[in-house]
């Protein structure tokens, strides 16, 4: 099995992480806990596997990638560090908002 890698959320997906949970609570509450639940697993996810999401043309480093959460719908954009010790999230983006978020 590969090693764990640490995990840092960086301030922009941090505060996209916040007001996600807060909509889901209020708007999905027959699944309110969806998203964070599924967020959750992503995470332990790329911690050992870092390499399976898919590569993001156009980013600030051919590092980053992102995984889709499948039923809530959002991607998460995150990248291995130098080092390959931990992985940075870097954003969240709903599927839906046609482009992703700025990561040049």
């Amino acid at each position: 099995m590969s090693k764990r890698r640490s995990l840092r959320v960086g301030a922009n997906a941090a505060r996209q992480i916040s007001e996600i949970d807060e909509w889901w609570r209020v708007n999905r509450t027959a699944s309110s806990r969806l998203f964070v639940e599924e967020l959750s697993q992503a995470y332990e996810l790329v911690r050992y596997q870092p390499d399976i999401g898919r590569p993001v043309i156009g980013a600030k480093s051919n590092r980053v990638r992102r995984i889709r959460l499948r039923r809530s719908r959002y991607h998460v954009y995150y990248q291995e560090s130098d080092d390959g010790e931990a992985i940075e999230v870097l954003a969240v983006w709903h599927t839906n908002r046609g482009s992703g978020p700025d990561l040049r």
